[in-house]
């Protein structure tokens, strides 16, 4: 199913709406407000890999949030994204 730029013109409209609405282009609409988090991440290869079984660690950091920000007290879905950092990644402060 190919995406028309119609498609892509309405998304955009809703999501510049509900940008506004939420209170500016610094507010996110999925998943505004989160706790941050960073750590060590230590990945095994599969058993299949010739290293089986070695053991790699990585800088990594970690985001929990609430799907849409609803109050607290009413039910929303969690979200956790992780991202590990490989030897060619540069993050943004």
């Amino acid at each position: 199913m190919a995406i028309t730029n119609a498609s892509l013109s309405a998304a955009r409209f809703g999501f510049r709406a509900a940008t506004r609405i939420r209170g500016g282009p610094d507010k996110r609409i999925f998943h505004p407000r989160g706790e941050g988090f960073t750590g060590r991440a230590t990945l095994f290869a599969p058993a299949r890999l010739h290293r089986a079984g070695e053991a790699n660690e990585f800088r990594c950091i970690a985001r929990l949030s609430r799907a849409v920000g609803l109050p607290d007290g009413i039910p929303d879905a969690l979200g956790l994204a992780i991202r590990i950092a490989s030897g060619r990644d540069v993050w943004r402060a």
